[in-house]
């Protein structure tokens, strides 16, 4: 891993489920690099 992941909390406090969606799927992604 060469940098460190950002990801907005905010998708994830957002009562819309795409954007805490959204934020899961960064942070799973951050994992497999």
């Amino acid at each position: 891993m060469n940098n460190i992941p950002s990801v907005d909390l905010a998708d994830f406090l957002s009562d819309d489920p795409k954007r805490k969606q959204k934020f899961v799927d960064q942070i799973g992604s951050a994992y497999e690099e």
